[in-house]
């Protein structure tokens, strides 16, 4: 029997240890969907042969382990089973962020879900998703979304999976929580109540959002790629078609899974689904200068003048230059 039982990305998860990032979930007598296991390291290490002098990490078709030096060594199987073995003196708040983040990733790509590198809000019934490179400032922004009243789905991983009865993709919540620079936190007003730092990251903070996170799933409507650009300038264009798959590619969270588990077709079969059924937009924002309030509006107006059109007119290409007043 698992000490603990959580709700996460759609699935009921028995643990052994104490996720406090987690929706728990009521026991029920059904087999959970995945189950999180703490084992010996000389058990799991024969599980993953290449991990060792030879490297820090192993892949199969329904395998993928890896090693954090000095943490843990991690195995996810076949999308149910995630089982862990702690180095010395390792702490559960450092193990947990590879359960969450790395084991969560590659479980989904096991169980042919779609995860994404980014945040999700919910906007009028539809969720919109936001993408970008670490630092691009994804959580940023879908806190700001939080504070102007939307509620929030995912950070970090956002989960999609086809529903096949409604023919469309699906972002299904992860767990209420979000890992904010401190600078963010201060720009945004954020309360700090609650508020504690990532162990590795003296200026980064979980930030817990109970009130503003959503237990439903919400089609998915759209995608916001958050890149940097020069000077002030903050630059909004549609992606055509032929260019999304690419720039999903690009923003899977932990790709290089996906040929190891030898699932390129899938990749690019779900990714074409996304793809047609989603509009997909670049953000240029600029270095110097950035107001993830200010831009909350822009998308707002952006979605409300009816995304399709603009998606398939090269013509309806936004850019304006920030205000000096903007704070940064």
């Amino acid at each position: 029997m698992a000490d603990y039982i959580y709700e996460a990305f759609g699935y009921r998860i028995a643990s052994d240890i104490l996720m406090p990032e987690l929706t728990p979930a009521v026991m029920i007598d059904d087999e959970p969907d995945v189950c999180i296991t703490r084992m010996a390291y000389e058990e799991l290490l024969p599980m993953v042969p290449t991990i060792g002098n030879r490297g820090h990490t192993y892949v199969s078709k329904d395998r993928f382990g890896f090693l954090v030096p000095d943490l843990a060594i991690y195995v996810v199987e076949r999308g149910k089973s995630i089982s862990y073995a702690p180095l010395d003196h390792a702490s559960e708040d450092q193990i947990r962020i590879f359960l969450l983040g790395t084991c969560m990733g590659a479980l989904l790509i096991q169980r042919k879900v779609l995860p994404l590198h980014g945040s999700a809000v919910v906007i009028d019934g539809h969720a919109y998703a936001i993408i970008g490179d670490s630092g691009a400032g994804k959580s940023t922004l879908a806190a700001s979304f939080a504070e102007a009243g939307y509620k929030l789905l995912t950070d970090d991983v956002i989960a999609i999976h086809w529903d096949d009865s409604a023919g469309q993709p699906m972002v299904v919540p992860a767990y209420p929580q979000q890992k904010l620079w401190k600078e963010s936190i201060e720009q945004i007003g954020i309360q700090t109540e609650g508020v504690r730092p990532l162990y590795h990251e003296a200026d980064k903070y979980a930030v817990q959002i109970q009130e503003k996170f959503t237990r439903e799933s919400y089609p998915l409507a759209g995608i916001f790629e958050l890149t940097w650009g020069n000077g002030d300038e903050i630059d909004i264009k549609p992606i055509q078609l032929l260019h999304r798959l690419p720039l999903l590619w690009k923003h899977t969270y932990r790709n290089f899974l996906v040929p190891g588990m030898q699932l390129q077709q899938w990749h690019f079969m779900m990714s074409s689904r996304v793809s047609s059924r989603s509009f997909v937009y670049s953000i240029r924002r600029p270095t110097n200068t950035f107001s993830a309030i200010h831009l909350v509006s822009w998308i707002q107006q952006i979605i409300n003048e009816g995304s399709e059109r603009c998606v398939n007119n090269d013509r309806d290409r936004r850019s304006y230059h920030e205000e000096k007043s903007i704070s940064h």
